[in-house]
C-alpha cells in the first residue's frame, strides 16, 4: 500500500503522513454553528488559514480542522478552548473536544 493513497479505518477515510502541527480537530460543535461560528471562536487565538467544517447529521455535534498559520497557535487553541461548554443558542449544552489533527478526512 502507498503512503500516498488513502485508507479506510473506523467508517473514517484518512491521509496518512506526519501530523500536521499547525492545525487542530474540534469536535463538539454546536449543531446550530456555521463555518463562520467557528472560524469566530478560533481566531481568538491566532491567524486562520482555512476552516474545514463537516455537518454531521446523525450526530450530536459537528467537526471541523482549524488551519492556523503555526503550530503555536494551534497550541494555544487547544490550551484555551479544549473542555469548552458552549450553548448553541437552542439551550442545548456542547462540550468542545479540541486536538492536534493528526490526519483529514
Amino acid at each position: 500500500v502507498s503512503t500516498q493513497s488513502t485508507w479506510e479505518m473506523g467508517g473514517r477515510i484518512k491521509q496518512p503522513g506526519a501530523p500536521k502541527a499547525n492545525s487542530v480537530y474540534v469536535g463538539g460543535i454546536p449543531r446550530s454553528w456555521t463555518e463562520a461560528d467557528v472560524s469566530e471562536a478560533f481566531s481568538e487565538f491566532g491567524s486562520i488559514e482555512k476552516v474545514d467544517y463537516k455537518v454531521r447529521t446523525n450526530a450530536v455535534g459537528n467537526i471541523a480542522f482549524v488551519h492556523y498559520t503555526t503550530p503555536f497557535e494551534a497550541k494555544a487553541a487547544i490550551a484555551g478552548l479544549d473542555g469548552l461548554v458552549v450553548d448553541d443558542g437552542l439551550g442545548k449544552e456542547f462540550k468542545f473536544t479540541v486536538r492536534l489533527n493528526t490526519g483529514s478526512w
